[in-house]
């Protein structure tokens, strides 16, 4: 009709007058409509491939070109920040890596100096009781819970780690994809792990002061692996031991299973609407990031207790086996889809393996220099070579 063509005219020319709007500001950089960010869709695989080769820049830093993660997993809200504010909250993030590495280490010591076996025993009267009276039928009992004890504390703070490397990656670094804040979330965890689990004897009661002392003689690094991780090789066999129950933990859904059960049973949810609000599940604790560092942590105790304690291959062999039907039936049957990055994930656990072999030829280096400590250094030598 005649009054809908005249609508549409006016509609037209309203869009007109916006769009000249923001070309003009486009000339002037006005940042309410400019961004540093953007899409480009290509006609064809090949002018994509040529674009991403191509320097735009004589400064590379300046144009940097990449791939795009998937359109559902995109942060958009990083994508619109302003950069020099977001170089602001990136310091601001390493500041808080920085402190969680350095106040870490005394806050473990503490947890493990309160969960000993003697520490509850003088602290708790009632435990202390009940262990006597089941003493008196289980005579292993007390040693068996000295062994579980600390690893189980150690394992009870260790579950809040993921969630603070996740909110710090995700709050103050720009990260443009949450299968990015995985990436970078799994590559931190990975070096907390090593550090404050696997060597935790090494780094003692403060990483600072275990810094200061290997920049002073570095050959002390190699007495201080020899000297304390072959010692401490029956608490690893507890750790491994602890992980087949985490995996099978992992299994039941916990979490998510009681949301499900909160919202069928409180608020009357149909049995599909409930399920689909119970999902994803919490993506910190139970993402690819946490998963991979912790799998590659259990690599790297295998790694290097399989010469000192060969027993630690069966646990641990127990474990990935354990792992591997667990992931199997998580990944593929019950969690939601985990975006596709194309492989980086694998190509950083090749590269943490190869850090791990590197910390293992160190351990034995340092074990042969500590049995063969002559002017014959053929062993630890030869082991070094390696």
């Amino acid at each position: 009709t005649e009054a809908s063509a005249q609508v549409l005219a006016e509609q037209r020319a309203r869009v007109s007058a916006l769009q000249a709007q923001v070309e003009q500001r486009v000339t002037h950089a006005d940042p309410s409509v400019c961004s540093s960010s953007g899409f480009v869709t290509f006609s064809s695989v090949l002018w994509q491939r040529l674009a991403l080769k191509e320097t735009f820049r004589a400064d590379r830093s300046e144009f940097v070109v990449s791939l795009p993660p998937e359109p559902g997993d995109v942060i958009y809200d990083n994508l619109q920040s302003d950069p020099l504010g977001s170089n602001t909250w990136e310091w601001l993030g390493w500041v808080c890596l920085l402190g969680l590495f350095v106040f870490w280490s005394p806050v473990v010591v503490f947890i493990s100096s309160w969960t000993t076996l003697s520490t509850v025993r003088a602290y708790v009267p009632l435990a202390s009781r009940t262990l006597d009276a089941a003493s008196g039928i289980l005579p292993a009992l007390p040693s068996l819970l000295e062994g579980v004890l600390a690893t189980a504390a150690l394992r009870l703070f260790l579950m809040f780690l993921p969630a603070m490397l996740f909110f710090i990656i995700q709050t103050f670094f720009a990260v443009k994809a949450r299968a990015m804040v995985q990436f970078r979330m799994g590559r931190w965890y990975f070096a907390f792990l090593m550090i404050f689990v696997l060597l935790v004897t090494t780094v003692g009661r403060s990483l600072v002061v275990t810094a200061v002392a290997v920049a002073q003689q570095p050959t002390g690094f190699l007495d201080m692996l020899a000297s304390w991780l072959p010692r401490t090789s029956h608490y690893y066999f507890n750790y491994v031991i602890i992980g087949w129950f985490t995996l099978a933990w992992e299994l039941i859904r916990a979490p998510v299973l009681l949301k499900y059960w909160c919202l069928r049973f409180l608020y009357r949810s149909e049995p599909s609407e409930a399920k689909r609000y119970s999902e994803p599940e919490d993506e910190a604790t139970y993402g690819l990031g946490a998963r991979m560092g912790l799998s590659s942590l259990m690599s790297a105790i295998t790694l290097v207790f399989c010469t000192c304690s060969p027993l630690m291959l069966l646990f641990s062999a127990v474990y990935f086996t354990i792992g591997r039907w667990a992931y199997s039936f998580l990944l593929v049957h019950a969690e939601t889809r985990k975006p596709d990055l194309g492989g980086v994930f694998w190509v950083e656990a090749v590269r943490q393996m190869l850090f791990i072999l590197v910390l293992f030829v160190m351990l034995m280096t340092g074990v042969m220099l500590a049995h063969f400590n002559t002017f014959w250094c053929g062993p630890a030598a030869l082991s070094l070579s390696a």
